[in-house]
């Protein structure tokens, strides 16, 4: 059994109660016989009964989380070497599996019987996982305001999802690994296109998730379904994965589609351990992710289109409707750039002028018809006679020019 502190028992309970409010517990670990004795709020704060501890420094160690075991071995040696009382603060990983922060203090001191180390530990879970939800909340935020503003850097898509990736992954409490993929959608074809990715750049699933028709593998049935989010914590290699490796582990996914209202614009991929867990307020961030993705995609669309577009009425505006020539307002742009290059590297130019004879005459006679038809032959003339380099144009009815690079007045 384990012994309590020598009190009288009025004392006792009331230490007991002061213990249990404060969730503070008291401990004496007898250094010489490695003899570890606990205060009963020091169990409830473990988790365990007093019949499970072993009432030594290794049992003790055994419940502290294995990522936080060095630095509190640490912290007790120097406490034993020079007498440095400590102050802190980790994590204590219960039999149920339950996690719980504790601030632990310890100082040496010397009994009649040898050497103890005595001190207090306290239970601020509640204060630590307040403030830790504080932080990333506030982190959450910061995320999105990072991927959003993205669009000022004027980058292509890839650049923009792939530094989307880097952000996500720069949240060490997020339960995922370096590695995920950014598709775009093709409903024409029903396929998905990589447009992103990192982690993947050795592995020989990247070649085959270039492009991936909808149903094929997690991201293609994803993209095929109803449900706009997929996690599987705990995927074995040959579980639902279409393509398989030799090295391929064991692993999990998060699969969010990135939509636009009802519309399909890409899949967010995501890889996870095999047996981590994330909570639904993560998932809720990775949404908000996931639809900060869908504005970019749609907003840098929407910029394709318009420059496709204004390059399509440029090109319409500088050609002539009838012939398909270079038309005046072309011709003049291309001279004042033909011009300046002339000075610069002292190269000559010519210009040509030509008028069709009689054209007026043809059209009174015959018609407009038989006029237009003769304008665009000559203009398949002129393109088929003179250099690729020369500009012919089509200036107005039957006026035409034709622009001569690094041609002199008598070659011309």
């Amino acid at each position: 059994m384990v012994r309590h502190f020598d009190t009288d028992a009025l004392s006792k309970e009331r230490l007991i109660e002061i213990q249990s409010v404060s969730q503070l517990g008291a401990w004496d670990w007898h250094i010489d016989t490695d003899e570890l004795f606990w205060s009963s709020e020091v169990f409830s704060i473990f988790g365990i009964t007093e019949e499970q501890f072993g009432e030594n420094y290794s049992s003790f160690l055994e419940l502290v989380h294995p990522d936080d075991v060095d630095e509190v071995k640490e912290a007790v040696n120097e406490c034993r070497q020079d007498g440095t009382p400590y102050r802190l603060e980790h994590r204590v990983k219960r039999p149920d599996g339950t996690i719980r922060f504790v601030l632990e203090r310890g100082r040496l001191v010397q009994h009649e019987d040898g050497p103890h180390m005595i001190g207090t530990v306290m239970d601020v879970s509640d204060v630590k996982w307040a403030v830790m939800a504080s932080k990333r909340r506030m982190q959450r935020e910061k995320s999105i305001n990072k991927i959003t503003g993205l669009l000022l850097e004027n980058n292509d898509l890839g650049v923009i999802m792939r530094k989307a990736l880097e952000i996500i992954f720069q949240l060490k409490w997020l339960d995922i690994h370096h590695r995920g993929t950014i598709f775009t959608a093709d409903p024409e074809n029903r396929r998905l296109d990589m447009v992103a990715q990192i982690g993947l750049d050795t592995s020989p699933v990247l070649p085959n998730c270039r492009s991936i028709e909808y149903g094929y593998c997690f991201c293609g049935r994803v993209a095929a379904g109803e449900e706009d989010l997929f996690v599987a914590s705990e995927s074995h290699p040959h579980n639902g994965h279409d393509f398989h490796f030799e090295e391929m582990t064991d692993h999990g996914h998060i699969i969010l589609k990135i939509k636009k209202e009802e519309t399909l614009l890409g899949i967010l991929n995501l890889y996870t351990g095999p047996h981590e867990s994330i909570d639904q307020q993560d998932l809720d961030f990775l949404q908000s992710v996931a639809n900060t993705l869908a504005g970019i995609i749609e907003i840098k669309r929407m910029e394709k289109e318009l420059r496709q577009e204004a390059i399509h009425f440029k090109n319409k505006s500088l050609l002539d409707a009838l012939t398909g020539l270079p038309n005046r307002a072309h011709l003049d742009e291309t001279i004042i750039q033909v011009h300046a290059d002339a000075v610069t590297r002292e190269t000559p130019y010519s210009i040509l002028y030509i008028d069709l004879n009689d054209f007026k005459t043809v059209n009174d006679t015959i018609g407009h018809d038989a006029g237009d038809h003769i304008l665009v032959t000559f203009a398949a003339i002129m393109k088929a006679t003179f250099r690729q380099d020369d500009l012919c144009c089509r200036i107005g009815g039957d006026e035409f020019v034709v622009l001569l690079p690094g041609a002199k007045k008598k070659s011309a």
